[in-house]
């Protein structure tokens, strides 16, 4: 009798340990396309940044979730969809590093995929504003000094380098990502519309 009592609290302890594996798999599901996207957002608890975002310049589309396998506070970037035929929905393309401010944070971005695998992490500084909606990119800026003395050397060609100067506005606006879902908090209000 002892033994089958034990037999059945294994048998209930491992369909307790399936049932609770299962809820853990069902809460990480796959994001394969903007639906299981959405479902993700709305089921989870979102942080500020979390969320569906667009990449206007290459119109793709990422989910920004909260990398809970990190010790430190992180998130992944993971394609919803793209045009471009080397990204699939549910690849993991790059992650974003928290900081102390909480509006400026550490953006790496691969670049290259290679046999399945993306590699080459490019990094840069992000600017997140939760009431625009919006991440933008603070782009590197390459300075360049010359010197004097090769200054003096070619004297006509340095003029016209230095007459040679473009100035094109779309280089002045800024490169990111606009929320596409959930709303920005800041457009979310708290007193009833009346229609």
């Amino acid at each position: 009798m002892a033994g089958k009592n034990v037999e059945c609290l294994r048998h209930l302890l491992f369909m307790c340990a399936l049932l609770i594996f299962g809820n853990v798999l069902a809460s990480t599901k796959e994001i394969s396309d903007m639906g299981r996207a959405r479902e993700y957002c709305d089921s989870a608890p979102l942080e500020r940044i979390e969320g569906i975002w667009r990449f206007p310049a290459d119109d793709t589309v990422v989910l920004i979730r909260r990398d809970r396998g990190r010790k430190t506070k992180g998130y992944e970037l993971i394609v919803v969809s793209s045009p471009d035929c080397r990204l699939s929905p549910g690849d993991r393309i790059g992650e974003i590093t928290a900081g102390p401010d909480p509006s400026k944070m550490k953006l790496s971005l691969c670049r290259s995929k290679r046999d399945g695998i993306f590699f080459d992490p490019g990094n840069c500084a992000i600017q997140f504003n939760d009431k625009e909606g919006t991440i933008k990119i603070e782009k590197r800026t390459l300075k360049l000094r010359i010197s004097s003395t090769i200054y003096r050397l070619l004297p006509q060609f340095w003029r016209l380098v230095s007459m040679v100067k473009t100035d094109d506005p779309q280089e002045k606006l800024p490169d990111g990502l606009v929320r596409i879902y959930p709303a920005q908090y800041s457009s979310k209000s708290d007193y009833p519309r009346y229609l």
